[in-house]
């Protein structure tokens, strides 16, 4: 075993292993702050939780994993229901949401794929949940096309 992330009884069950900038990002379960995203230098010392999203013992449950123009792009729920788009450079300061697609709920995040350097993914932005696009920056996130307006 390289590190008892949840020492005791309890698994940390580490997941969505990802390589970026030569560290190690991965979700796990420390049986205080929930399931949150972990970065390591593959020294026990530098094996860390890289940021508490959602603060406490419930989890933000990371999962996902894209690298996207040397970022790390995910999601994660900041609440019970709110499921956004987090981006992170591999810092605690350098990982928060990437763009609030709904404003007045949950963005409903899914299906991350790269294609033609450009970063996609489904977003409901109030509207139903349709396809997104993304050039890494926020002018350069837009709707690709709402195949079934008005639902």
């Amino acid at each position: 075993m390289f590190m008892d992330i949840n020492s005791g009884a309890g698994s940390s069950f580490p997941s969505n292993f990802t390589l970026l900038n030569n560290k190690i990002l991965f979700a796990a379960n420390d049986g205080i702050n929930g399931t949150e995203l972990w970065i390591s230098d593959e020294t026990v010392a530098g094996t860390k939780i890289l940021k508490d999203i959602r603060a406490g013992v419930d989890s933000s449950l990371p999962k996902s994993f894209t690298i996207y123009k040397g970022k790390l792009y995910f999601i994660a729920n900041e609440n019970v229901f709110n499921s956004e788009l987090y981006v992170s450079d591999g810092t605690e300061s350098g990982t928060q949401i990437f763009k609030r697609i709904n404003q007045n709920n949950s963005s409903d995040i899914s299906n991350l794929i790269v294609f033609n350097n450009l970063l996609f993914f489904a977003a409901d932005d109030g509207n139903g949940k349709v396809l997104w696009s993304t050039d890494g920056t926020d002018a350069g996130t837009t709707k690709v096309k709402d195949i079934v307006p008005n639902e």
